[in-house]
C-alpha cells in the first residue's frame, strides 16, 4: 500500500559512508522528484529499503514523501523487484553482504501472509532470492549472526568465534576465491562453528577438498563475449566457484519464481504458458538427474 506522509514521521538507519553519497540522487530529486518510494515498515515507521533515498530526499528539502507499506513479508520481496539485486547503475550503489543480510533481517520482521501457517511459511525461502542469497546460505548467515551476540559489550569466547565466522562468511560473498564458492565456504564455517571446531584467522587458511582434475586440464578464465562464451561448439571448462555459483543463482530463481505464483496464481493463457514451461524443465531436471553420479533412473 502506497501513502504520502511527513518526512520527519519515518525512523531511518543512522548514516553510513554509503548513505552519504547521494549527490546524484538529491540533483535528480529537485529536478524529478522521488521517482522510488521508500519502503517503510507500517508498525514501526522504520525504512526497510531507501535510506539513501531518505537522506537524498531530506538534503533536497523535501516535507511529503511517497511510501510504500507492505503487509508481509510476499509484498515486501514482490516491491523490491531488481532494486536490489540489479540496482539503477546511474544513481543506485549496489549493497555489500552485510548490508543485503541486514535487509533481510528487517524484511523477516513483518509478518507473514494470512494465508499461511506458522508451520508452512518459511522467511528464509521467500526473502533469500530477493536480496541475492539462496536460502541455505541465508539461514547460515543469520544462525552465525545470532551467535555472534553483537550488541554485548563483553562477549564470551564462543560470541568471539561466532563474530570471526560472520566476518569471513561476508568476506567470501563480497570477494569470491576463485577455487571455492562463496556457499561452500559459507557452509564449512558454519559446520566449524557448530561443531565447536577452529574458526580460521583468514578465508586464505581456509582448506576445502578440491574436486579431481585430469592431469592436462586446464581452466580457462571466462572473457564475456569470447568464442567460447557465445558458441556452444566451443565448450569450456566452468570452475568450480562459476558452477556453484550458478547453481545458487537458479535454485533462488526456483524459489523466487515459487513465491510469485503463490502470491498470484496465473490463469488463462498466463496458466498455460507457466505449465508448459515447468513441464519442459522438468524434463531437462530428469534428465539432469539420471546424468549425475548416483541419480534416479
Amino acid at each position: 500500500m502506497n501513502k504520502t506522509i511527513k518526512l520527519d514521521d519515518i525512523k531511518p538507519a543512522p548514516q553510513t559512508a554509503r548513505t552519504r553519497n547521494i549527490r546524484p540522487l538529491v540533483v535528480s530529486y529537485k529536478s524529478l522528484g522521488l521517482r522510488e518510494p521508500l519502503m517503510v515498515n507500517p508498525a514501526s515507521f522504520e525504512i526497510i529499503s531507501g535510506n539513501r533515498r531518505y537522506y537524498a530526499c531530506k538534503e533536497s528539502g523535501m516535507r511529503m514523501v511517497r511510501v510504500c507499506f507492505p503487509s508481509d513479508v510476499l509484498e515486501a520481496c514482490s516491491e523490491l523487484g531488481e532494486h536490489v539485486t540489479t540496482p539503477d547503475s546511474m544513481y543506485a550503489i549496489p549493497m555489500n553482504s552485510r548490508e543485503r543480510l541486514e535487509l533481510a533481517l528487517l524484511i523477516g520482521s513483518l509478518p507473514r501472509p494470512a494465508e499461511f501457517s506458522h508451520q508452512s511459511f518459511s522467511h528464509d525461502k521467500h526473502v533469500a532470492p530477493s536480496i541475492g542469497f539462496s536460502s541455505r546460505t541465508l539461514w547460515r548467515l543469520r544462525s552465525t549472526l545470532a551467535k555472534a551476540n553483537e550488541r554485548d559489550t563483553a562477549p564470551d569466547a564462543n560470541s568471539i568465534r561466532a563474530r570471526q565466522a560472520l566476518k569471513l562468511m561476508l568476506q567470501a560473498i563480497d570477494a569470491p576465491a576463485e577455487e571455492h564458492s562463496p556457499s561452500r565456504v559459507i557452509e564449512h564455517l558454519h559446520h566449524t562453528l557448530s561443531h565447536h571446531g577452529d574458526v580460521p584467522g583468514s578465508l586464505l587458511d581456509i582448506e576445502l577438498p578440491k574436486g579431481k582434475r585430469t592431469p592436462n586440464e586446464r581452466v580457462i578464465p571466462y572473457q564475456p563475449g569470447t568464442i567460447e562464451s557465445m558458441n556452444p561448439s566451443h565448450p569450456r571448462r566452468r570452475t568450480s566457484a562459476e558452477f556453484r555459483k550458478g547453481v545458487d543463482i537458479i535454485s533462488g530463481a526456483l524459489t523466487g519464481l515459487e513465491s510469485l505464483m503463490y502470491q498470484n496464481l496465473p490463469t488463462g493463457e498466463d496458466a498455460e504458458h507457466m505449465m508448459k514451461q515447468l513441464k519442459q524443465s522438468q524434463k531437462m531436471i530428469r534428465q539432469m538427474l539420471r546424468s549425475l553420479p548416483g541419480g534416479t533412473r
